[in-house]
């Protein structure tokens, strides 16, 4: 799967897994230091708290009337403001006076407090009138502060988290951009290149090391461009020693071998002739005639040889008349082939040497 995502796709993933990482490192040491840094913070209340019930205890048992004192201690208690510290009567139920309540916060999540996992803070310290448990001294600060400072920061790193990714990711998604526009133009120089097409330059831009290769590219395709016209040159030149070297044979068989032909026929009518029918054998004239029916067929063969290495007619017509020659002389020789033909109207009027 991860090999079909594209090059941003890969990007977009590794930062959100990055972000996603820095989120809950972020939560570990929220979790690791802050909740340290709350019970130090209410741990002299917590002690307050027990020093007053030290001295409820104290009073109380040196008092006089133990119930009145402590009624009129609870009333003031109650009423003096102090955050946190209250008086609860042992009539209470029990098991609500000794539960101390999970710390939270109007403006903060839910699953934020039970992520980081916020401490129960509070005391309960007993208070005694003759060895009887009468009620407690409470201490249950509200951190409900301390848990939205805590969220705000964690929401302030978060949010700076996720600008600085998108940032990053708009930056490098247009970076990537340009440089996955600038691999296209390679790749699609580089597909012309292989399909034979050496004229059309890539344009270079782009990081250094793609405009380099671009420029490489570029340098290679004017290599292959020299190497087809040197190969074009040379297949011409090829060409054309071979069809001056099948001249200079046909020439050479036409002004040789044609001349002999011609006189081995002339002097076989010459014996002919200069013998009377005395003197010669009955054979003579039958053989007389074969001489010339081989002159005749051995002059038909050079002939044919000579069409084959060089048609004299080419440089008479000239290339498109010998052409539509050879077709006549082919349907002639094959009347049940069908042939037809289309010549290129800017086909050179001159041989294929020239």
């Amino acid at each position: 799967m991860w090999k079909a995502f594209s090059l941003r796709a890969r990007l977009a993933v590794l930062l959100c897994a990055i972000l996603l990482v820095v989120l809950i490192v972020s939560a570990l040491l929220l979790r690791a230091f802050s909740l340290n840094q709350i019970v130090e913070e209410n741990e002299p209340g917590a002690r307050s708290a027990q020093l007053v019930a030290l001295g409820l205890n104290e009073v109380l048992r040196v008092s006089p009337d133990p119930r009145r004192a402590l009624d009129a201690f609870a009333a003031g208690l109650n009423t003096s403001g102090r955050e946190g510290l209250r008086f609860e009567s042992r009539s209470v139920d029990a098991r609500e006076a000794h539960r101390i309540q999970t710390p939270q916060s109007p403006f903060v999540p839910d699953w934020f407090v039970s992520i980081v996992g916020f401490p129960k803070i509070g005391e309960h310290i007993p208070v005694f009138i003759a060895s009887e448990r009468v009620g407690d001294i409470v201490y249950e600060p509200d951190v409900s502060a301390d848990i939205y400072e805590k969220w705000m920061g964690f929401l302030a790193l978060a949010l700076a988290a996720v600008g600085l990714a998108g940032i990053t990711l708009a930056g490098a998604y247009f970076l990537l951009g340009r440089t996955v526009r600038s691999l296209d133009v390679l790749s699609n120089g580089l597909t012309r290149l292989r399909a034979g097409d050496y004229s059309t330059p890539i344009v270079p831009f782009g990081p250094p090391e793609i405009r380099r290769s671009s420029e490489e590219a570029n340098a290679l395709a004017l290599t292959l461009a020299q190497l087809k016209t040197d190969n074009r040159n040379l297949l011409r030149r090829m060409i054309s020693m071979q069809d001056d070297e099948r001249g200079y044979i046909a020439r050479e068989l036409h002004d040789e071998l044609g001349p002999l032909l011609f006189g081995v026929r002339a002097n076989a009518v010459a014996f002919l002739e200069s013998t009377t029918s005395h003197d010669r054998s009955p054979a003579a004239p039958q053989l007389a005639n074969k001489i010339m029916e081989c002159a005749e067929s051995l002059q038909q063969a050079s002939r044919r040889i000579l069409d084959r290495l060089r048609p004299l007619h080419i440089d008479e017509l000239g290339l498109q008349e010998s052409i539509q020659a050879l077709l006549r002389d082919a349907a002639a020789n094959a009347p049940e082939l069908k042939i037809s033909s289309k010549i290129d109207s800017n086909l050179p009027s001159e041989s294929v040497a020239s």
